[in-house]
């Protein structure tokens, strides 16, 4: 048989809303603390070493890629006074879609890049630009959590067409510490492998 407990203290019912109301307060009063501070980028990045192809195998979404559909990638080289040279190539409904841009260092030298994919013509209007913060990297830099400054837009880049679980776990925890939804990532699928596509240069 089963035994009931005996009479609760006068008051348990009133404690317990009482610590429940103090756990949700603490819950809440951190993530506007995270919100309201800039989120945090890689000390120091050298935007050289981005030089090369990065495969995007997941994302918040981006408007310069809003048409892509699979096989989505990034390609960095040639640096000059204006940044790398920045290209991209995705399969969409209509075929291949390529785009040509620039990535731009932070002045402080740290993880706060920027990156633009729009005509010549309007590359003096200072809009074209969106964050491309560099919030976590990988082991010998072998994928980038990229974000922005409003916390709206996430970027897992690795350098291999697929990233094993593990590095994906790491790179969902640090979107979560610093504030992002890692849950509106979406898995970017790579039908085409390694290098199925046509040559983005």
């Amino acid at each position: 048989m089963r035994r009931r407990g005996g009479p609760r203290p006068s008051g348990w019912s009133g404690w317990r809303a009482a610590a429940i109301a103090a756990v949700a307060v603490s819950v809440v009063a951190t993530t506007v603390v995270v919100a309201q501070r800039p989120p945090s980028v890689m000390a120091s990045v050298d935007a050289a070493s981005l030089a090369g192809d990065w495969y995007e195998v997941a994302t918040t979404g981006t408007w310069w890629h809003r048409q892509c559909l699979a096989d989505t990638r990034y390609g960095f080289d040639l640096p000059g006074p204006g940044g790398l040279r920045a290209t991209s190539i995705c399969s969409t409904r209509d075929g291949l879609a390529r785009f040509r841009g620039r990535l731009r260092a932070a002045r402080a030298g740290d993880g706060r890049l920027a990156i633009r994919f729009t005509p010549p013509i309007f590359n003096w209007l200072p809009a074209t630009w969106s964050d491309f913060w560099i919030l976590e990297s990988g082991a010998g830099q072998g994928w980038l959590l990229v974000g922005d400054n409003r916390r709206e837009r996430l970027l897992v880049l690795s350098r291999f067409v697929a990233l094993d679980e593990s590095a994906m776990a790491q790179a969902v925890a640090a979107a979560r510490r610093e504030g992002y939804d890692p849950g509106r990532l979406v898995r970017v699928p790579h039908p085409a492998g390694a290098t199925g596509l046509l040559p983005r240069r």
